[in-house]
C-alpha cells in the first residue's frame, strides 16, 4: 500500500455518502473534503493497530514523526499522543517550533520512523482496514441497541461533549428521557460515561456513513462552538429527512469575533488559528447563519439578546424553532462541601443568568424540542 493510504481510506468512505441537503452543502462550498479529513482517523482502530506492533519496532530512543502539518497530522496526533511519548511533527516550513504541543522537526534523522508509513504499510494497513470495517458494523449494532425505536431517546453527538451537554443530559434523564452520546474523541469516553445511559465512540466519517443510511428516526443534539460550526452543517448535509438535529449555540462566532474586530487583528488570529483563519472565519459565519435559519431547532445558551444579532430575518415559524436557555446549576456538579457546609458560599461568575429548572419545555410549537 502507498503512503497516501489514509487518503484512500477517506475517499473510499466519502464517496459512499449521499448528499441530502444541497442547501447545507452549498454553505460549505468546496471545503467539505478538507473539513472532513481531520475527522477521518479512528482513534480506537489506531490504538488497536499500535498494540499489534512488535516490540523491536519501537525502541524507546527512536522518534516517531508525523509527516506534515495538516488535518491528517492533527488526527494522528490526537490518536497517538496518549500511546507514544516520543512524537514529533516533520515539517520544514511550519513557523513555530511546536504543533499542538508536539515538537516540530525540520529534518528526519537516522532511526526516526514516519508514522504515516507505519500505518500504511501492508501489514498494519490491511489490519487497519479490517478493524475499521469491524468497528462500523459494531457501531451500527450498538446504536440500534442503545436507541431502539423509542422517540424519547436523544443522541448527543460531538467530538468532545462539553459541560453544557453533560448538564443537559443529566437533567433530561431526571425528566424521564434516555440519552446516548456518540463521541468522536476516544480520550473523552471514560470522563463522560457517567452522564449518559450509553456512550459510544466512533470517528465522524463512520458516524456520517451510518446516519446517511439509517432507515428510522433519530433525534440528534449537537453543539456549535468557535471554528466548529461546520460540524452541524456537515451533519445536515447527509442527515436523512426523517431524522432531526437540535443544535446548541455555545460560542457564537459572530459574537466573539465580529467583523470589526477581525479586521484589526488578522496577524494575531493567524497565530492562534492558522494561516487560513480569515477564510475559515467567513465559512464559520456562513455556517452559523445557516444553522440559525434552517436547523430543526436551535438552543441559545443565553437570553434573547444573545440570539437577536444572529437573526437576519424573523417570523413566528423561526421563533418557534429557537429556545433561549440560560445556564442552570445542577447539584450533581457541586462539590459536597458546597452543599452541606453553610459557612461557604458558591459564587457564579458569568454564564448563569438565572436559576431555572428544565422540564418538557415548549420548544418546537406546543411540544418539547426533544419530542416527536
Amino acid at each position: 500500500m502507498r503512503s497516501d493510504f489514509f487518503e484512500e481510506i477517506f475517499f473510499s468512505s466519502f464517496e459512499k455518502l449521499t448528499v441530502v441537503s444541497e442547501e447545507a452543502k452549498d454553505v460549505l462550498g468546496g471545503s467539505s473534503i478538507e473539513l472532513l479529513k481531520e475527522e477521518g482517523i479512528n482513534h480506537q482502530v489506531i490504538k488497536q493497530c499500535y498494540g499489534l506492533l512488535p516490540e523491536e519496532s519501537e525502541p524507546k530512543n527512536r522518534r516517531w514523526l508525523i509527516d506534515g502539518v495538516s488535518g491528517l497530522s492533527i488526527a494522528l496526533l490526537q490518536a497517538l499522543k496518549p500511546l507514544h511519548q516520543n512524537l514529533g511533527v516533520l515539517s520544514a516550513s511550519h513557523r513555530s517550533n511546536t504543533f499542538m504541543g508536539t515538537p516540530v522537526v525540520r529534518e528526519i534523522g537516522d532511526g526516526d520512523i514516519l508514522v504515516n508509513d507505519v500505518f500504511s504499510g501492508e501489514r498494519l494497513g490491511r489490519q487497519y482496514v479490517s478493524l475499521l470495517v469491524q468497528h462500523r458494523r459494531t457501531l451500527q449494532s450498538a446504536l440500534e441497541q442503545a436507541t431502539g425505536h423509542d422517540g424519547s431517546v436523544i443522541v448527543f453527538a460531538a467530538k468532545k461533549v462539553y459541560f453544557n451537554q453533560l448538564r443537559l443530559s443529566k437533567v433530561l434523564r431526571d425528566c424521564g428521557y434516555k440519552t446516548v452520546a456518540l463521541v468522536f474523541d476516544q480520550n473523552m469516553v471514560k470522563h463522560q460515561a457517567g452522564f449518559f445511559d450509553d456512550i459510544i465512540y466512533t470517528d465522524f466519517i463512520s458516524f456520517l456513513m451510518l446516519l446517511n443510511s439509517v432507515d428510522r428516526k433519530l433525534l440528534l443534539h449537537t453543539q456549535g462552538w468557535l471554528f466548529r460550526y461546520h460540524i452541524p452543517v456537515l451533519i445536515d448535509t447527509y442527515k436523512p429527512k426523517h431524522c432531526r438535529q437540535i443544535i446548541e449555540i455555545m460560542d457564537s462566532q459572530s459574537f466573539y469575533l465580529p467583523e470589526a474586530t477581525v479586521s484589526k487583528i488578522p496577524d494575531t488570529m493567524k497565530m492562534a488559528w492558522g494561516e487560513n483563519v480569515i477564510e475559515n472565519h467567513q465559512l464559520q459565519l456562513a455556517c452559523e447563519n445557516y444553522i440559525v435559519h434552517h436547523a430543526d431547532g436551535v438552543i441559545f445558551n443565553g437570553d434573547d439578546e444573545y440570539r437577536q444579532p444572529l437573526v437576519k430575518r424573523d417570523s413566528p415559524h423561526l421563533r418557534n424553532k429557537h429556545l433561549a436557555f440560560p445556564a442552570l446549576p445542577v447539584k450533581d456538579f457541586f462539590h459536597a462541601s458546597n452543599i452541606v457546609n453553610q459557612e461557604k458560599r458558591l459564587v457564579f461568575v458569568g454564564g448563569c443568568h438565572r436559576f431555572q429548572r428544565i422540564g418538557r419545555m415548549n420548544y418546537l410549537g406546543t411540544r418539547s424540542c426533544w419530542d416527536w
